[in-house]
């Protein structure tokens, strides 16, 4: 919204500020973006995924001369790189919040939705309870909060999150 606005700033105090936003607000969204694409990846592969994403945009960095070379007018150029933009809006309300993090926040139950949500597209079959198992179901219902036990009852068995990679230390 501030990149397209600032295609139609008309003088350079106004252009100054609204760059300024443009770039403060910039960095909010792309290291989201960063951790939300590494955050698919278990955490042997998270390396590798930040590279992709810096691919993507070192690929968008020589675009931006070629299409600088071919429009000449900074107003249009402006608009070109900003309008593709307004349109990730929308993902407030399309994407899901990060499994993940709603684990580590102890709202397994709304990870629970997302997951078996993400089974139905990807026509995939998963138990009722998957993030849990029924170890750790019976822990969710009575008062058993203590690590120590939780750890027990599970027996050394890991849970589906472990298993994608979540909860083990990367590696350096």
């Amino acid at each position: 919204v501030v990149g397209v606005a600032t295609a139609f700033a008309n003088n350079y105090y106004v252009f100054t500020v609204l760059r300024f936003f443009a770039g403060a607000l910039q960095q909010g969204i792309i290291l989201t973006g960063f951790v939300m694409a590494c955050e698919l990846f278990p955490a042997e592969n998270r390396t590798f995924a930040g590279m992709a994403i810096e691919n993507f945009w070192a690929t968008g960095m020589c675009l931006l001369a070629l299409f600088a070379y071919l429009i000449r007018n900074w107003r249009y150029l402006q608009l070109l790189i900003s309008l593709p933009g307004i349109l990730t809006i929308c993902f407030f309300w399309i994407l899901p919040e990060s499994v993940p993090w709603l684990c580590a926040n102890n709202r397994t139950e709304e990870a629970e939705v997302i997951i078996q949500r993400a089974a139905k597209v990807n026509k995939i079959d998963l138990p009722e309870r998957c993030l849990l198992g029924p170890e750790k179901e019976s822990m969710l219902h009575s008062d058993q909060t203590d690590i120590g036990n939780h750890e027990k009852a599970m027996n050394g068995k890991q849970s589906i999150l472990q298993k994608l990679g979540f909860g083990k230390k990367e590696k350096r």
